[in-house]
């Protein structure tokens, strides 16, 4: 019975994955910036505090650029990965976190800013990626 639960539970989840990667791979990446209606509240969720289904989604996706989000019904999880690198030192900016005006949307900002040139970089490959945390909400959301 609880074996059962669990697979129930796991498939209920894969489909919400599925369902909001599905209707993300339609967003744009363009260079204009949507009119702004308010910043949205937001915290950087460090991967020890991350959602299982959060960590299983982005080691599935590494190995390429990404966007996805993830809804536990509370809070609203925008994720974003930057594909394989070559060595470390990345890290990622928050530019802005918005709601935009119409059509309402959520508009997310980021960039990758590379290793620091003066210090001397390992050859390691490394996977930036950034989890943002914020009050779930219904409306679609627009990485750049």
């Amino acid at each position: 019975m609880v074996t059962h639960f669990v697979r129930k539970k796991r498939a209920v989840l894969s489909a919400v994955i599925f369902f909001v990667v599905v209707s993300l791979s339609g967003c744009g990446t363009g260079t204009a910036a949507p009119e702004k209606e308010k910043d949205l509240e937001y915290t950087v969720v460090e991967p020890l505090e991350q959602p299982e289904e959060v960590k299983k989604a982005v080691e599935e996706r590494k190995e390429e650029p990404f966007q996805f989000v993830y809804s536990d019904g509370e809070y609203m999880y925008l994720v974003a990965g930057y594909g394989k690198q070559s060595t470390g030192g990345y890290s990622i900016a928050v530019e802005e976190v918005y709601l935009t005006r119409e059509p309402g949307s959520i508009y997310v900002a980021l960039t990758l800013l590379g290793p620091d040139k003066k210090e001397e970089q390992k050859k390691a490959e490394t996977y930036p990626y950034i989890v943002l945390k914020t009050e779930a909400r219904e409306e679609p959301v627009v990485f750049r």
